[in-house]
């Protein structure tokens, strides 16, 4: 952060007027990691970035497609597929048919990966098809 600024907000009350406020940003922060995290070539990352050098795409996303996704009906059917798989993992753990976890942090990421890749993918969800693209991505 060499030419900008950066904060930390733990309050509840200035999280959601630091939310509202138009001159805080997350979107370059979100384009960068994006085009590093899918290792985009320099054209496509152009196309995400836009036509003025803005990222048009990620701003589109954030403000257009997400929210109504993430609320509502839309929420509704992500939990109707997240949670019994959830529900299914932590039965087999009762029952004992998870003999160890020797690190419940990698377990806890991999159990919600496979819920949240369910959830956004359906049965189309790339991770479940190839198990070894969550240890890619991590």
């Amino acid at each position: 952060m060499l030419a900008g600024k950066m904060y930390a907000v733990w309050d509840p009350v200035l999280v959601a007027t630091a939310l509202r406020t138009k001159s805080l940003s997350a979107t370059p922060h979100i384009y960068d990691g994006s085009v590093a995290l899918a290792q985009l070539s320099p054209a496509t990352a152009a196309l995400i970035r836009g036509p003025d050098g803005k990222a048009a795409i990620v701003d589109r996303v954030l403000e257009r497609i997400m929210p109504p996704t993430l609320k509502g009906a839309g929420l509704e059917r992500m939990y109707a597929l997240a949670l019994p798989l959830i529900g299914q993992r932590l039965g087999q753990l009762a029952d004992g048919r998870t003999a160890t976890i020797p690190n419940v942090w990698l377990w806890l990421r991999g159990l919600m990966m496979s819920a949240a890749g369910l959830a956004l993918y359906g049965k189309e969800d790339p991770f479940a098809k190839d198990p070894g693209l969550e240890q890619a991505m991590w």
